[in-house]
């Protein structure tokens, strides 16, 4: 992509009355900043950036290729604070390919949010991340998103993963034509993949399901096919492990095979032990015939687990959140730009050079990971007889004990991990967080789920550890 030569011919093209870059230098239809048009018209400010993406994309054509994006100014903007889920962003693209039965948010693939004002810089932040956290929450296919906000003139590209969001420094979208162009080409011809689709999820045109391939270690290859979403709330948080549980089925050759299982979807640190492994470690930990017994007893049974896998090549390269560093980090590694992950080559990467991050705690790498479960449970929360919750909580104290043995801890007991199967048997769940007590790697902090977490690691201090007294006062206590 010559952005320079594109920019000439942009600067020829039409009549002379209506040119895209007119002979001031600025965008047809922004002959003058948004912020000073006349009061009467500025929530119009920038319905004319539609004709300049028609524009930008009409002549970068690539020849035998047509556009995956198209643009869209929202008719109907909530303009402040009173926006709610269903308000669309006021402006977006739209995949093309993607089914019309779908919502609207499973449709966009870029979100963008305007402002006349520049000091409205903050509620522009506040649309543009409730944008891209509704386009991550909507669409289980999402890995990533991009977005775009304007401030008068001041323009910023937006990134937003599992880990972190960025954006760019601000550049004036209406005079910097070459990274205009840039950014609006390379996201009108980026593919799925590029844009943050995952292509191991796919659609079923038929109904709201999806299709979805697992990958193990070991290669071996298998598509299930979703029934039921059994949870999903964890999606709604922007940076974290985007759980979502769903009730499969497998399919071969086209059509269901055996029983329904349950299939979780998640993005765990990178450097963490798979909760397959660890379920694997645990229930080996022991050879006796007996404790395994107890153990499958216990604990629900794994079917098959693997990172995923976007890059199904040679390299199978998992799919993990890439590293964008802070500026001065930047300089002290000597970068020019961040570097991204081997399997994501988004081509408007390089508008991202000088990011600011918007994560509060330091972002880290996470890798997307499944797991498929062969038992269909309910949360202890669902059991509506007293009797059955305090035999529930009986047998989780065995399972926990049985971990206790083996010198593992699980850190992250809580009523949604405590589950009852269809035969009424407690099973304990969600090992990704269990930890040998041998362990000497790192210690991680504020481990655990709100409202069950140990007072201990909430306040990061013991509370209760007993009293040690002066060596005066202690000898004074011991002649008493």
């Amino acid at each position: 992509m010559d952005s320079h030569k594109i920019v000439k011919k942009l600067k020829r093209m039409g009549t002379r009355s209506r040119r895209p870059i007119t002979k001031h230098n600025r965008w047809w239809g922004f002959n003058v900043d948004p912020i000073d048009r006349t009061p009467g018209i500025k929530l119009t400010s920038f319905s004319r950036l539609a004709d300049v993406v028609r524009d930008i994309i009409r002549a970068g054509a690539i020849h035998g290729q047509e556009p995956s994006l198209y643009f869209c100014n929202n008719q109907q903007p909530v303009f402040g604070y009173g926006r709610d889920a269903t308000c669309l962003p006021d402006a977006y693209f739209v995949m093309m390919n993607v089914p019309e039965t779908r919502s609207s948010w499973e449709r966009i693939a870029v979100s963008g949010e305007y402002n006349v004002v520049e000091w409205c810089e903050k509620e522009n932040v506040v649309k543009v991340s409730e944008s891209m956290c509704n386009i991550m929450r909507e669409d289980p296919r999402r890995r990533f998103t991009f977005g775009f906000t304007i401030e008068d003139t001041e323009m910023k590209l937006w990134y937003c993963d599992r880990s972190q969001t960025v954006a760019s420094q601000p550049f004036n979208f209406i005079t910097d034509h070459e990274t205009l162009v840039h950014f609006f080409l390379s996201l009108a011809y980026a593919s799925p993949v590029q844009l943050g689709w995952d292509p191991t999820i796919a659609i079923q045109e038929h109904d709201l399901q999806y299709r979805i391939t697992i990958q193990s270690v070991d290669g071996t290859e298998c598509v299930y096919r979703t029934l039921e979403v059994l949870f999903d709330s964890a999606a709604s948080v922007m940076h974290g492990p985007g759980t979502r549980v769903w009730k499969v089925v497998q399919i071969v050759d086209g059509h269901d095979y055996g029983d329904p299982v349950v299939l979780k979807d998640c993005w765990v640190s990178c450097d963490r032990q798979r909760e397959g492994t660890i379920h694997e470690k645990l229930r080996n930990a022991k050879p006796s015939d007996a404790f395994r017994e107890a153990f499958d007893d216990s604990f629900l049974t794994v079917e098959l687990h693997g990172d995923v896998i976007i890059d199904p090549g040679m390299q199978r390269q998992p799919d993990r959140t890439p590293l964008i560093l802070p500026p001065e980090e930047m300089k002290k590694k000597g970068y020019n730009i961040p570097p991204v992950s081997a399997t994501l080559k988004p081509r408007a990467a390089k508008s991202l050079w000088r990011e600011i991050t918007y994560t509060k705690s330091s972002p880290q790498r996470k890798v997307h990971y499944r797991i498929v479960f062969r038992e269909i449970c309910k949360p202890i929360k669902g059991a509506t007889s007293l009797q059955d919750v305090f035999k529930t909580l009986g047998e989780v104290c065995s399972a926990l004990k049985l971990m206790h043995q083996t010198g593992w801890v699980h850190r992250d007991v809580s009523v949604g991990n405590i589950l009852i199967d269809s035969h009424g048997k407690a099973r304990l769940s969600d090992l990704e967080y269990a930890k040998d007590m041998n362990d000497q790697s790192d210690p991680e902090f504020r481990i655990g789920t709100a409202n069950f977490v140990a007072v201990e690691v909430q306040s990061q201090d013991y509370q209760f550890r007993p009293l040690i007294l002066p060596t005066r006062a202690k000898q004074e206590s011991q002649s008493i």
